[in-house]
């Protein structure tokens, strides 16, 4: 549904899970307090995308966190 930017009317409870909005100064500051510098996230109504490689763990939080794909790029910043 995602993908098509549409909410899912399978059931008779439906339509649920429209697309959800992501404030993309909510994941700079997170990435910052996370050590991440220059990430510059933005979001095109489908996922996340960052300019730099994010671990594991902040790439899976994220997305979690989010309820969409998470794309970084770049070099991670070694764990302090």
């Amino acid at each position: 549904m995602l993908a098509h930017g549409q909410t899912c009317a399978l059931c008779s409870w439906g339509p649920c899970g429209g697309v959800p909005r992501v404030d993309v100064e909510d994941v700079r500051d997170y990435l910052e307090a996370r050590g991440y510098r220059g990430a510059d996230p933005s979001f095109d109504g489908r996922r996340v995308s960052v300019k730099v490689r994010l671990r594991r763990e902040d790439k899976v939080f994220l997305e979690q966190a989010l309820r969409v794909p998470v794309v970084g790029q770049g070099r991670a910043p070694r764990p302090s």
